[in-house]
């Protein structure tokens, strides 16, 4: 059976051994506050020449994390993290994440060009190029999409998955202890 999240037909994975990290951190939909970052207008350049990343928006701490792959697909920006494990408080911090205390990624970015678009009778704003300046992991994020992507032991990368199933990480690794110990007997 499978219990994944769906992220546009891809599951990412969480490398408890590498302290490295999946995560969608835009997803070019209406977010919280109530604007847009359209995918196709990140620019990257300047971040990847120094790709940190904060715990909340911190740029006054010293980086938790580097990123190690950022790719821009079709409705969604995705990075991969790969935590300073010698750090005592980026260790903390990835630790809340592989446990499921943490599950969300936001970005900070420097407006190039916005526009305003009523979409279902409001205005919202879009913006339609910006450089990523930084991103971080945060407790609750705009884009409700910018999530730690997850999966169950034994998944494959890229492995096409069903959001109706999906269940939280908690009950999917209570569940297989209870298969396991199931098996014992």
């Amino acid at each position: 059976m499978d219990r994944t999240l769906q992220s546009l037909g891809c599951v990412r994975v969480v490398d408890e051994k590498k302290g490295i990290v999946e995560s969608v951190i835009s997803s070019g939909d209406i977010a919280r506050d109530d604007a847009i970052i359209l995918v196709e207008g990140w620019e990257l350049d300047t971040y990847q020449a120094n790709p940190v990343i904060l715990w909340c928006h911190d740029d006054r701490s010293l980086p938790i994390a580097r990123t190690i792959d950022l790719q821009k697909g079709k409705d969604e920006l995705t990075a991969r993290a790969q935590f300073d494990m010698e750090d005592p408080e980026a260790a903390r911090i990835f630790g809340k994440i592989k446990r499921g205390f943490i599950n969300a990624a936001s970005v900070r970015w420097l407006p190039l060009e916005t526009e305003t678009r009523k979409i279902d009778e409001r205005d919202v704003l879009v913006f339609v190029r910006q450089e990523l300046l930084e991103w971080s992991f945060v407790s609750v994020p705009a884009d409700a999409k910018a999530l730690v992507m997850r999966s169950i032991p034994g998944s494959t990368l890229g492995e096409p998955v069903n959001a109706r199933t999906f269940r939280p990480l908690g009950d999917v690794l209570d569940e297989a202890e209870r298969l396991l110990a199931a098996r014992r007997r």
